[in-house]
C-alpha cells in the first residue's frame, strides 16, 4: 500500500460501480428510444463496462452520463425512474444497515453515510433547527455547474430517499417532507410536484430535504440494532476512503463557520502543502475562496429562512464586521452563485 497516496478521492478517480445508478440510467435511457453510443457518448465507456459489476468508474464518468440524461426529453421522469430503481441495490453488502435500522432518523444517517454508493455526485449534512431536521445537499466534486444536471441529480436524490423511507416507515411517512430546489426547475417542476408533492420548491438558495425532527425517533419494522451498527461501522471505514477533496474542505469550513479557518490552516490539517490543495480545488472547478463563500451563503440563508434570525444576528454569528458587510457580500453570492 502506497503510505504517500492521498486520502480522498478526485472527480477522475475510479471508485463509483455501475450499480451506483450509471446502468440503471444507461438502461432507462436505452428503454426510452435513445442508441448505447448515444447514451455514452463522452464518457470514455462501453456497454460492456456497465455489466461487469466489479468495474469501477469516476464521479466524472458519471456525471456526464447524468447530463447526456439531460439532453433526452423527458429526463425529469428519467430522474424519478432512476431515484426509485438505485437503492438498496446500490448499497451492495451494506443494504442490511438500512433495512434493518432501529428508526427512521438512523436510516437518514445511514443514507448520509452511503451516498458515495448510491449517489456519488453529492454529500449532505443535516442540521436541526426549531423542530425540523434539514438534510442540505451538496456538490461533492465540483461537476455540477449545468442548472438542469444539477436539479436532475438533486431529483434523483430526493425520490431515492423519499421511497426508501415509505418503504421503511410507511406511505405516509414523507407526506409533509419539504424539498428544495436551486434554479427555476422550468423542465422538472410537474414531475417533481407529482412525485414529491406541492411541498417541492424552486429557486431556494440551497438543495435540501426537511423533516418534523419527531419524525427521526420514528421506529422501523425490521429494527436490528446489531445488524445496524456492524454495519454502520464498515460502512464509515469504507468512506473514509471514498471521500471528496472537495467534501473534505467543505466539512472543515463548516465545522469553522464562525471563525473560518485559512487555506494554509487546512492544506496543513491535511498533511498537503497550500500549493497542492490549490491545485487539487482548481481540479475540480472551485477554489478555497469559492467554497467558503458557498458554505458562508448557504448558512446565511439557512439562517434567516429556518433559524429566523435577523441579518444583524446572522453578521453577527458568522462573524461580519458589521450587517452592511453582509448584505454586500449576499449581493455578491446572487450574483456569482
Amino acid at each position: 500500500m502506497d503510505m504517500d497516496a492521498p486520502k480522498w478521492k478526485t472527480l477522475n478517480s475510479p471508485f463509483v460501480s455501475p450499480c451506483s445508478g450509471a446502468a440503471q440510467l444507461h438502461d432507462l435511457l436505452c428503454a426510452n428510444g435513445e442508441h448505447s453510443d448515444i447514451v455514452l457518448r463522452k464518457t470514455k465507456l462501453f456497454h460492456s463496462d456497465l455489466l461487469k459489476l466489479d468495474k469501477q468508474i469516476s464521479p466524472k464518468q458519471y456525471a456526464q452520463l447524468c447530463f447526456n440524461a439531460t439532453l433526452s426529453s423527458g429526463c425529469a421522469e428519467l430522474a424519478i425512474k432512476l431515484g426509485r430503481q438505485v437503492l438498496p441495490s446500490a448499497l451492495g453488502p451494506w443494504a442490511s444497515g438500512l433495512i434493518h435500522a432501529p428508526d427512521l432518523g438512523r436510516a437518514l444517517d445511514f443514507l448520509i453515510s452511503t451516498t458515495y454508493r448510491w449517489s456519488p455526485l453529492i454529500d449532505i449534512q443535516r442540521r436541526i433547527e426549531n423542530g425540523n431536521a434539514h438534510y442540505l445537499v451538496y456538490d461533492a466534486y465540483g461537476l455540477l455547474d449545468d442548472p438542469l444536471l444539477k436539479q436532475f441529480v438533486m431529483l434523483s436524490t430526493f425520490e431515492a430517499v423519499r421511497q426508501s423511507c415509505e418503504w421503511l416507515a410507511g406511505k405516509n411517512v414523507c407526506a409533509q417532507w419539504q424539498y428544495t430546489f436551486e434554479g427555476s426547475g422550468e423542465k422538472l417542476q410537474w414531475e417533481a410536484f407529482s412525485s414529491l408533492g406541492e411541498l417541492a420548491l424552486f429557486n431556494q438558495p440551497y438543495s435540501a430535504f426537511s423533516i418534523s425532527e419527531m419524525l427521526l425517533a420514528k421506529p422501523l419494522n425490521q429494527s436490528c440494532s446489531s445488524i445496524y451498527h456492524a454495519t454502520q461501522k464498515k460502512v464509515l471505514h469504507e468512506k473514509s476512503n471514498s471521500t471528496g477533496i472537495v467534501e473534505i474542505v467543505r466539512v472543515k469550513v463548516n465545522d469553522s463557520i464562525q471563525n473560518i479557518p485559512s487555506m494554509e490552516d487546512i492544506a496543513r490539517s491535511m498533511s498537503i502543502s497550500t500549493a497542492t490543495l490549490k491545485r487539487n480545488l482548481k481540479q475540480h472547478n472551485t477554489s478555497y475562496q469559492s467554497i467558503v463563500d458557498d458554505c458562508r451563503a448557504k448558512t446565511t440563508y439557512f439562517l434567516l429562512n429556518n433559524k429566523k434570525m435577523s441579518e444583524k444576528e446572522v453578521a453577527q454569528h458568522l462573524n461580519f464586521y458589521d450587517v452592511s458587510n453582509l448584505r454586500r457580500a449576499m449581493k455578491k453570492w446572487l450574483v456569482f452563485g
